[in-house]
């Protein structure tokens, strides 16, 4: 029977990915458990499965299965374990992982993440429940859900769209892309008032980012509906920007309107909106384009601005979580 610790700990890492659901990002549903301890779905315009495994009394052979049951399963994006933080885990654990760096499913590894718990937990504690589940709700969302949920979206890459001084261009060029994955430079010129080595130099800071990648060129069988041999098509992190953009967007349409989940993922990404006047941003006032120019989430939300007043942005709706399965 397993242990209290066990079905908190189990509880917890499912209800923090739920929580993370609600900044409206991605969906969220609990999935058959199967063979897992627990297991959910996550969706977006993909649908992505995690399982999950705990645990706290097992021995050798248990954590040995309890891992290569995790990574021998096909179906899921991201195996997460939750486990006794003790030099007997780790080491076991150390050698399963190692097994595998040498077998053909080492690719796998990759999906694999394991958060630790105090090896002294008690789970009748109540002052000792709270600090996991904040441990656990914090670390679920810096790690976990922003590789799977915002394909490793990080501040750095929020920082690297603010640097651009063009107001509104570079949210204009994820939203374009969204909606047409790939293109060349003659038709976006003119579709825009921009010039040709504007829009590369726009389009190669997105593609350093990982915000944009390359769908081919001339010399590949890709090739747009309209004949033309593909260049830029937006990437999962692309996708991720333009949802959290659009998510601002709806914030600062409306002050009032809050969602505690969305921004403390704001806060991971370096954005701290709500520490401005988020309506001076689409009155264009002088004093917040001076802001826009020396701090970068100000430049963010003037981005955003210009480019919802321009009438070429198509605001991606919010996810919602879907019923359980």
């Amino acid at each position: 029977m397993p242990s209290p610790e066990h079905e908190f700990l189990t509880w917890a890492a499912l209800d923090a990915i739920s929580n993370a659901s609600k900044s409206q990002l991605f969906k969220y549903c609990e999935a058959g458990r199967k063979k897992f301890d627990f297991a959910c779905d996550i969706t977006r315009v993909w649908s992505k499965a995690i399982s999950g495994q705990t645990i706290w009394k097992h021995d050798r052979d248990g954590i040995d299965k309890d891992l290569r049951t995790l990574l021998s399963d096909p179906d899921s994006s991201a195996n997460v374990y939750v486990a006794r933080d003790s030099m007997k885990t780790r080491a076991r654990l150390s050698e399963v992982v190692s097994d595998y760096r040498n077998s053909p499913m080492r690719d796998r590894l990759a999906r694999l993440r394991v958060f630790w718990i105090p090896e002294d937990f008690d789970a009748d504690n109540e002052v000792a429940r709270l600090q996991v589940k904040g441990i656990l709700d914090e670390e679920i969302r810096r790690d976990l859900l922003m590789h799977v949920a915002l394909g490793g979206l990080n501040s750095e890459d929020v920082l690297n769209v603010t640097l651009s001084r063009r107001f509104g261009m570079p949210i204009w060029m994820l939203a374009y892309l969204a909606s047409n994955p790939v293109g060349n430079y003659t038709r976006w010129k003119k579709d825009t008032d921009f010039s040709v080595a504007i829009l590369k130099e726009e389009a190669l800071r997105l593609e350093l980012s990982g915000m944009v990648d390359r769908a081919g060129g001339f010399n590949s069988h890709e090739w747009d509906f309209a004949g033309w041999p593909s260049i830029y098509r937006l990437t999962e992190k692309g996708k991720a920007m333009l949802d959290i953009a659009s998510r601002l967007h709806d914030q600062m349409q409306n002050e009032f309107f809050r969602n505690k989940e969305f921004e403390h993922i704001c806060r991971l990404l370096g954005i701290h909106h709500r520490e401005y006047d988020l309506s001076a941003f689409y009155e264009q006032t002088e004093a917040s384009l001076d802001l826009a120019l020396h701090h970068p989430t100000a430049m963010l939300l003037a981005h955003i601005a210009h480019a919802s007043e321009s009438d070429r942005v198509d605001w991606p709706v919010a996810y919602y979580d879907l019923p359980e399965a």
